[in-house]
């Protein structure tokens, strides 16, 4: 009867894990990103090929997994969202506050971030949840990563909080807004709240700015999004659970890199939307607004959840104001699944990757005046994508590498 009864409340669970998860579903479907071909344009997806020493020029996009990337410039860099620690089903819903598997591998972390060099200019958080902060105190750790900025909202200060640091030290020139707004030892001192006045905000040097714009995070599943809420308080301990991961404020970044010369064609701006996102009328009037003064080159977009916005409007919502040159696709591989580098394209099963993809070719086509749209990018983890900018100002994939 015990039995029974254990069996019975642990179903849910059971069947949230097997949802999540990759178990079984890479022997029911196949993964492999072939490609589709478009009416305009072209699906380019990632073949191995020697890499080359980029310009100063050139952008330089490394996708580490699910909303992580590295976006350079030059020696001028952004890192986003940071989380490689890929957790199983089972760590995801625990509930246990005994346990802690909310916590980062450094190995894995200095595997991962350590190749990055000279290290990122600055970090952003697009919101709280595990798998776009989690790694973000591991990574500060890195040798001469400890004055690095943490851009994000009020919860992922204090998510930071919770993380001890040896000694109370404030970044020098943190951000533009904030000195460090903790005391004690805490890695919420490199926090520096995102801007979303609307302006853009000089990172460094005037070589990096960025736009912040508050968006909505796609539902999860019938009509809920998990662990949406805020961290209202410092947290006392590092994270134990997911839920200690709160959502917080889901933000739109656009991202501007400028070289010494200030020439146009050597300019790149550059969206992330980290989660599939509504368009109401304050952000459609907002991202207006900073369309008729900024063309996107580069707009990097969540494939999972896109089918729970309302109306499923997502990405059509977005590109349509937007119209970017090139589009990224992202946030579709298998997050769940530790050993994610045995197949770095398999998909995770929630993705509907395939729909995605022709929904996003009809929703290109529908748009009137899309004359800026080059290609559609599918990358691997692990992918760097180089893009550079021709005088005549459109963009070229001179080179994609994926890493052994």
């Amino acid at each position: 009867m015990r039995s029974a009864r254990f069996l019975i409340n642990c179903l849910p669970c059971f069947l949230i894990a097997l949802l999540i998860s990759g178990c079984g579903y890479k022997a029911i479907f196949k993964t492999a990103l072939d490609p589709v071909p478009v009416r305009t344009g072209n699906v380019i997806t990632i073949r191995k090929v020697p890499p080359t020493n980029p310009t100063a020029s050139t952008l330089v996009i490394n996708w580490f997994g699910t909303s992580s990337y590295e976006l350079r410039m030059g020696n001028i860099s952004v890192l986003t969202d940071p989380f490689v620690t890929y957790k199983y089903p089972h760590h995801v819903i625990s509930v246990n506050p005994f346990i802690n598997y909310m916590r980062s591998n450094p190995l894995l972390v200095r595997d991962k971030y350590g190749q990055i060099n000279p290290p990122p200019t600055a970090m952003f958080i697009g919101h709280s949840h595990y798998d776009h902060m989690m790694d973000t105190v591991a990574a500060l750790k890195l040798p001469n990563w400890e004055n690095i900025p943490v851009y994000g909202s009020t919860t992922t200060k204090n998510i930071l909080a919770g993380y001890p640091k040896n000694a109370p030290t404030v970044p020098s020139s943190l951000c533009q807004t904030s000195s460090g707004t903790s005391t004690g030892n805490k890695w919420s001192e490199n926090w520096c709240p995102s801007d979303t006045s609307g302006s853009w905000e000089n990172v460094h040097a005037n070589l990096l700015y960025y736009q912040t714009f508050e968006a909505e995070h796609a539902y999860h599943f019938a009509g809920k999004t998990l662990w949406d809420g805020a961290q209202t308080t410092e947290l006392q301990s590092p994270p134990r659970i997911t839920n200690d991961f709160q959502s917080g404020e889901t933000y739109i970044h656009f991202f501007k890199f400028e070289t010494l010369t200030g020439a146009s064609n050597e300019t790149f701006t550059v969206g992330l939307v980290g989660a599939a996102t509504g368009v109401d009328r304050v952000l459609y009037t907002q991202l207006q607004t900073f369309a008729r003064t900024n063309q996107v080159d580069v707009l990097i977009l969540c494939v999972p959840g896109w089918d729970h916005i309302k109306d499923k409007k997502y990405p059509g919502n977005l590109l349509e104001i937007l119209k970017p040159r090139v589009i990224v696709l992202t946030h579709y591989d298998n997050f769940f699944n530790e050993d994610r580098d045995e197949d770095p394209t398999r998909l995770v099963p929630t993705a509907n990757f395939n729909e995605f993809l022709n929904k996003l070719q009809k929703d290109i086509n529908a748009i009137t005046g899309y004359t800026q749209f080059e290609s559609i990018l599918i990358p691997g983890v692990g992918t760097k994508l180089y893009l550079n900018k021709q005088p005549s100002g459109t963009i070229n994939v001179s080179k994609l590498f994926r890493k052994n």
